[in-house]
């Protein structure tokens, strides 16, 4: 996708397909400005009013890159 777009030094974050465990695979790639996914604040962390897990999950992908 990033092919046509090369000129243009264009940088993407990626939110779909994303987990804990492939998200640093992402952050290694010098088009990829951050990433983003769901299993960062689930529907049911934030129903559940799970801050802290919010945060402990967002800052560990944080430290990858």
């Amino acid at each position: 996708m990033q092919a046509p777009y090369a000129h243009l030094d264009l940088r993407f974050i990626p939110l779909g397909g994303l987990t804990a465990e492939n998200a640093e695979d992402y952050l290694r790639e010098d088009i990829i400005l951050a990433v983003g996914g769901s299993w960062i604040a689930s529907e049911s962390a934030i129903t559940s009013s799970d801050w802290v897990g919010i945060t402990q999950r967002a800052n560990a992908v944080m430290q990858q890159s």
